[in-house]
């Protein structure tokens, strides 16, 4: 079988994968299918859905439509989870990368 030529460690492949599902499922109204979606797939790594899930509601916070699942991830009892939540928060505050504006 041909090696995986994938840069990106199982670590990184599940922090991204757990993102995505809090994403996908920002506009649920319940969000307790999603939260045990999450920790099925985060498995024993609570490490990894602690960060994944406290950068993804500190940064989303603010946001009308996911009010249920932020507050749902900010009930988790995760150790790692509130200093997750303030790295999102503090993401969610940086200007947007961009191009410079242009120079007249």
């Amino acid at each position: 079988m041909p090696r995986s030529r994938n840069p990106l460690s199982a670590e990184t492949l599940l922090d991204i994968h757990l993102s995505a599902i809090l994403t996908r499922h920002k506009w649920d109204a319940d969000p307790e299918p999603v939260i045990a979606e999450l920790r099925r797939e985060a498995g024993d790594r609570l490490d990894i859905l602690a960060a994944a899930a406290g950068r993804w509601a500190g940064f989303t916070e603010k946001d009308e439509a996911a009010q249920a699942l932020v507050a749902a991830v900010m009930q988790l009892d995760l150790p790692g989870l509130d200093e997750a939540t303030v790295l999102g928060r503090d993401r969610a505050r940086q200007r947007p990368h961009g191009t410079p504006p242009a120079m007249h």
